[in-house]
């Protein structure tokens, strides 16, 4: 239940000291200057409670970016070196970046723009006000910075319970493009596809790597832009 209490400092002005008491809860105060804002936040407050929304969002006001960065990292350098090898640069980055901001204060539009900054390598400096150039990084490589605050993001809301909402959760990542494809010349087409049959038989018959290399030759055939048109059709012995 919320209580309020008017109070009078040395010059007479008046302030609104609020206090929510629920049980099996501590007691959470709150000073307003104004009578109808702390009705309000009394009014809010102890519905947050009876829902189990308000402490998780207090905690998101009292821990930073940075101060999670730097547990998360801590944290998976003693479960998995390896993944702090890999993240540890990129964290560090978003440190820089957002490394200030309450957790509460997160959002995906932030986070957007911070995106658009290692694509586009542009950096707005609001003290010079003009931009100035950093890195650029593919889409490929900001979907990876992403995915690296997404993990700590889910340690902060599933093991911590500093945050309740993930904050990245919706946001679509980048098209990456296409990797690079590799086409083989005429040459080496009926070298490769000798050597999958070379393996795929010896696996399956057990032959000597001579008598089965003097078969496949017979066998396969390699039309003249060199791809392959007739699958071997010998019986294989399976239990040799």
């Amino acid at each position: 239940m919320a209580t309020i209490q008017k109070r009078l400092n040395s010059k007479g002005e008046a302030s609104f000291h609020v206090r929510v008491r629920l049980r099996g809860h501590p007691v959470q105060t709150c000073t307003f200057q104004r009578l109808t804002d702390a009705r309000e936040w009394g009014k809010q407050t102890e519905t947050a409670i009876r829902e189990g929304r308000y402490f998780k969002t207090a905690e998101a006001k009292k821990h930073t970016v940075a101060e999670l960065i730097d547990r998360y990292l801590k944290t998976i350098e003693q479960r998995n070196p390896q993944r702090y090898n890999s993240v540890k640069a990129m964290l560090f980055w978003w440190h820089d970046q957002i490394g200030s901001y309450l957790l509460s204060d997160v959002t995906r539009a932030l986070l957007i723009e911070k995106r658009e900054i290692l694509v586009q390598g542009n950096v707005i400096n609001k003290k010079l006000k003009r931009s100035t150039h950093s890195k650029q990084r593919t889409p490929s490589t900001a979907n990876r910075y992403m995915v690296a605050l997404s993990t700590a993001f889910s340690m902060a809301v599933n093991e911590w319970e500093w945050i309740h909402d993930h904050p990245m959760q919706r946001i679509a990542k980048l098209s990456e493009p296409r990797g690079r494809v590799r086409f083989l010349d005429a040459i080496n087409q009926p070298r490769n596809t000798l050597s999958l049959c070379h393996s795929r038989y010896s696996l399956l018959g057990k032959k000597r790597n001579g008598s089965l290399r003097d078969f496949l030759l017979k066998r396969v055939n390699i039309c003249s832009t060199g791809k392959p048109f007739a699958e071997v059709s010998r019986p294989l012995n399976m239990t040799a």
